[in-house]
C-alpha cells in the first residue's frame, strides 16, 4: 500500500515541477498562468496528504486521503477530457485510479491489521 502513497506522492514533485515551469510557458501574468500555476499547487496539495496519511498512520487520515484521491480522480479524468488526453496527464489518471483504489483498499482493511488508532 505504501507504493501506491509514494507514486501519489510523486505529483508533490511533478506540482513544484509544473508550477516552477509557469513563467516558462506563459511570459505575462493573466488567467491561463494562474490556471497552470494553480493546477501545480493541486498537485502539490494532493502529494502532501498523501504523504501526511502513510506517516500519520491513522483512520481519519486515511479517509481525507481517499476523499482527496477521489476529487483528483475526477478533476484529472475532467483534465483529459478537455484537452483530449495529452499523454501526462492520461498517466496521473492510472497514477490516481491505482491509489484511490489502494488507498480504499487499504482503509477497508484497516481495522484487520496490526494498527493502533493513536
Amino acid at each position: 500500500m505504501r507504493l501506491f502513497y509514494k507514486i501519489a506522492s510523486l505529483s508533490l514533485l511533478s506540482g513544484i515541477i509544473h508550477s516552477a515551469l509557469t513563467p516558462v510557458f506563459y511570459k505575462e501574468i493573466n488567467e491561463d498562468w494562474f490556471w497552470f500555476f494553480a493546477t501545480g499547487f493541486t498537485l502539490i496539495f494532493s502529494g502532501l496528504i498523501n504523504l501526511f496519511a502513510i506517516y500519520g498512520n491513522r483512520k481519519w487520515m486515511y479517509n481525507i486521503c481517499i476523499i482527496s484521491n477521489i476529487i483528483m480522480l475526477i478533476w484529472i479524468i475532467s483534465l483529459n477530457i478537455v484537452i483530449k488526453g495529452e499523454i501526462n496527464a492520461l498517466v496521473f489518471v492510472f497514477i490516481y485510479l491505482g491509489v484511490t483504489i489502494g488507498s480504499i483498499y487499504y482503509r477497508l482493511n484497516f481495522d484487520s491489521t496490526n494498527h493502533s488508532e493513536k
